[in-house]
Order: structure tokens, then sequence, then C-alpha cells
């Protein structure tokens, strides 16, 4: 049930910065996230309603409070990068991020196998593969900002993950809807500063939105995950998203991936196969 829950987190991340990735190359990535944070928290009212009790320790607000920061600053860089670089290669940069949670997991006394940390090897492997093929922009310019963005966010990414992590473990309800809220609030004061224009009609009003529920569906499945299994195990197994998007974008936009990224893209595989493998007892 983990495996498969976060593995099903990992498809809806994926198709989500797929779609927020295109969307950001037409309009700026900060005005698309914000679209998408309104329909995420008008979507988690529900769950706030539902929630068993609010009266709770400083921690079950502390972490999302993190995560909701992390996650959105992560998102304004992930963004920027899809919108000037190649997919196929800032996508797989940003698995990198499971590096934050899995070290978090031992940190806080979680036992990692062995093959659970020859599979994190592979999929760090598989990253600086992709890493190393230089991003091109839709303009047919050499990006490196495409990359050190995507760096970054993989890195905020990770803290991220790891506080929602933290913070499920005292509260799903509350730690959805308070990193939202923070992630909300962060995108409405860039949107103000920036003077960015939330104009956007029709399809690519919805689409805007469904980046926002996807998301919150996303992060759904892996509090959920999370709260059932290992912080370092499922961190590993929703680190595939970056596939999806890169084939996404390879099937949509016509992306090609060179020898590095097709090399990366299967060593990552066989990592995620091994951790899957190994946490379902198969190994």
């Amino acid at each position: 049930m983990v495996a498969i829950l976060a593995l099903s987190a990992s498809i809806v991340y994926g198709l989500g910065d797929f779609i927020g990735g295109t969307l950001s190359r037409s309009f700026r990535p900060v005005a698309v996230l914000l679209v998408g944070q309104i329909a995420a928290v008008a979507a988690l009212i529900p769950l706030a309603l539902a929630a068993p009790s609010w009266q709770l320790p400083i921690d079950a607000y502390l972490w999302p409070t993190i995560a909701g920061l992390a996650n959105a600053l992560a998102m304004a860089l992930f963004y920027a990068a899809l919108a000037t670089g190649t997919m196929g290669v800032v996508a797989p940069i940003s698995a990198a991020s499971v590096v934050v949670p899995v070290l978090g997991g031992i940190l806080s006394g979680e036992t990692i196998t062995g093959l659970v940390f020859a599979g994190v090897v592979l999929l760090i492997l598989g990253t600086v593969l992709a890493a190393r093929h230089k991003s091109i922009s839709a303009a047919g310019r050499t990006s490196n900002r495409s990359i050190l963005w995507a760096v970054l966010s993989a890195l905020l990414f990770g803290i991220a993950v790891l506080s929602l992590a933290k913070g499920s473990m005292i509260s799903v309800p509350v730690t959805l809807v308070v990193s939202g809220a923070v992630s909300l609030v962060c995108y409405l004061v860039a949107c103000t500063a920036l003077q960015a224009s939330i104009r956007f009609r029709g399809r690519e009003l919805t689409a805007a939105a469904s980046t926002g529920v996807l998301g919150i569906g996303a992060n759904w499945l892996l509090t959920t995950a999370s709260s059932f299994g290992q912080i370092a195990i499922v961190a590993v197994l929703a680190s595939l998203y970056p596939a999806v998007t890169a084939l996404m974008a390879r099937w949509i936009h016509h992306e090609r991936l060179s020898r590095s990224q097709l090399a990366g893209a299967i060593i990552i595989l066989v990592g995620v196969i091994v951790v899957v493998l190994t946490q379902s007892g198969e190994l």
C-alpha cells in the first residue's frame, strides 16, 4: 500500500509539473502558481472542516509552515527552470531532492538497508548523468541558469517533503491545509511585488487551476504514505515524477533525449525498482 501511494504521488506530481512548466513558457511562473494554489486551497476547505481537531502541539503547525515556505520557493524556481530549459533535463535533476528526506530519516533513527541505499545511489547517479547534458532553452540558447534553478529547487523540495512527512505524523489534514495556506500567501506577496498579471483565459485558466489540484492530490498521497511507512522509503518512491514530466515533454513537445539523459532515466528507473522490491519484501 505504501509503495502504491508513493508511486501514485510521483505520477500526479509529474503531470502537474508538466502542465505548470508548459504554461510558464507563456505566463509568469509565479502567476501560474498563484492561480493553481487558489484552486488548491479551495479544494482543501472540506478537509479543513473535516479535521478532527486543531488543538495540536506547536510541531503540527511548525512543520507545515516550513513545508509551505520551502515548497513555494522551490516551485517558483522549478517552473522557471522548466520554462527556460529542456524539461527532460530539468525534471530529473529535481529527483536529487530525495537526498534530504533520506538523510532526515536516517538522522531520526530509521534503518536503511543496503539495497535501499544502493537504490538511492543509483537515483543520484542517474540525476547526475541527466544534469551533465546542457539545457537548451525554447529559443535554442544554452541555459545554465535553468540547471542552477533546478538544483536549488531540488534542495528546497527535499526540505518540503521532509517537513510534510514530519507534520503528517501528527495530523495529515492540518499539515496539508497549513502548508497550502502558507504557499498561497507567498505567491500572493510575490505576484504583488512583481506586478505579475494573472489574466488567464478558458483552457489556460483551467490548466493553471489543475496544477494546484494535482499538487494537493499528490501531497495527500505523499503524506498518507508517510503516515504508514518510513520517510526515506516514501521519498525515494515519490521521486519518480521527473520521468513522468520528461515523457510528457517528449510526447507533447517532441523534446529529444541525449544518451546521458536516456542512461540517467534508465538508472533512475532501476533504482526505484530496487527500492520498491526491497520495500515489498521481494528482495
